[in-house]
C-alpha cells in the first residue's frame, strides 16, 4: 500500500494542505507549458519565468514536491529563450519595415 500524503503543518490557519511528494506540482508543469508556448507569445514565457521561479522558491522552502524542480527550471529556461526570441524577431521585423520604407523613397535611392 502506498503512504498517505505528509500533511503541512504551515498552511494558513483552519486548513490542512497535503504534499504528495511521490508527484511534481501543478505549477511546475504550468511552467513548462507556458515555456513552450512562449516561442508563440512573449506573455506566455514572462509568465513561465514568473511561475518557475516562485515554484523553485516553494520547492526550496519545503512547500511544494522536490520532483518539479526540473519542470519548473526548464519552464524558466524555456521562458528566457522564448522571451529573447520574440523580442529579437520584433527588432527585426521592425528594421525590416524601416529598411522598406527607405527603399521605396525616392529621395533615399
Amino acid at each position: 500500500m502506498s503512504e498517505p500524503p505528509v500533511p503541512l503543518t504551515y498552511a494558513q490557519p483552519g486548513t490542512v494542505q497535503y504534499l504528495d511528494p511521490n508527484r511534481p506540482s501543478a505549477k511546475a508543469t504550468a511552467a513548462l507549458v507556458c515555456g513552450f508556448l512562449g516561442f508563440l507569445h512573449f506573455g506566455a514565457g514572462i509568465c513561465a519565468i514568473i511561475i518557475g521561479r516562485r515554484e523553485l522558491a516553494a520547492i526550496d522552502a519545503g512547500l511544494s514536491s522536490p520532483l518539479g524542480r526540473g519542470r519548473a527550471r526548464a519552464g524558466m529556461v524555456l521562458g528566457i529563450v522564448g522571451l529573447v526570441f520574440c523580442v529579437v524577431f520584433i527588432v527585426l521585423r521592425v528594421v525590416a519595415q524601416i529598411a522598406s520604407e527607405v527603399l521605396r523613397n525616392p529621395r533615399f535611392g
